[in-house]
């Protein structure tokens, strides 16, 4: 795992407005999502403007798409959507980590464009995260596009020679993943993160221009003293 760098703590500041409730701010990356998902990045971002949580911000970054994706969420999202284009694909790693630099919450939630959320997701992440300071990265169940039962996987573990070990993938939900843990050696794919504990722990390692990059961030936040927690409810 490689230590954090100065490029890696560059984090914005965290929203200074009064409100009871925290602000979330949720960071989708997207690479010519018009051509590849077609519909399904409308989808995408309409759950994220029907959930219930009052107070959070939407950042869309756009890794260099030639499809006019920016184009399309400016025109169709407005100010509802905050769209920031990079010039060219800087990966998943760096991708995220402009989103994250031009953030204002106090949470920040990753998410990739090809994913829908659940009305109520951040409502339960956040109140978990506020009773229970230690969580630095919490994870949740993803389930297969257009199922109920089929797992997309819920995080992972390593084997001893370094290959991933993907936890949950492909299984049918059985209610075997219903128990919150914290012995998986990283979390990925949605995540919900404190401004706090990136603060200490450095943004992903743009080194990893795609894969490994959530076990090196899970790997520092454990090591500044946070804890990662997939939780199925959150």
């Amino acid at each position: 795992m490689r230590n954090k760098t100065h490029h890696e703590k560059n984090l914005g500041e965290e929203s200074t407005q009064m409100t009871q409730t925290p602000m979330v701010s949720i960071v989708i990356l997207n690479y010519n999502g018009r051509k590849y998902l077609g519909e399904f990045l409308n989808q995408c971002l309409n759950s994220l403007l029907d959930m219930d949580y009052p107070n959070f911000e939407a950042i869309f970054v756009d890794n260099g798409s030639t499809d006019q994706s920016v184009d399309f969420v400016r025109k169709n999202y407005g100010s509802a959507i905050k769209a920031v284009r990079n010039a060219s694909n800087l990966g998943f790693s760096e991708g995220f980590n402009t989103g994250m630099r031009a953030s204002k919450g106090k949470y920040l939630a990753l998410l990739s464009n090809d994913m829908t959320v659940d009305p109520k997701w951040l409502n339960m992440a956040v109140e978990m995260m506020e009773k229970e300071s230690k969580i630095g990265l919490l994870g949740f169940k993803r389930l297969v596009y257009e199922t109920k039962k089929l797992l997309d996987g819920i995080g992972g573990n390593l084997y001893l020679c370094g290959r991933v070990n993907l936890v949950g993938a492909n299984e049918t939900d059985r209610g075997q993943y219903v128990v919150p843990t914290k012995d998986l050696i990283y979390i990925a794919g949605a995540m919900v993160l404190t401004r706090k504990t990136l603060k200490e722990s450095g943004l992903f390692d743009p080194s990893y221009i795609i894969f490994s990059e959530a076990c090196d961030l899970c790997y520092r936040i454990r090591r500044c003293g946070y804890e990662t927690v997939y939780n199925h409810l959150a």
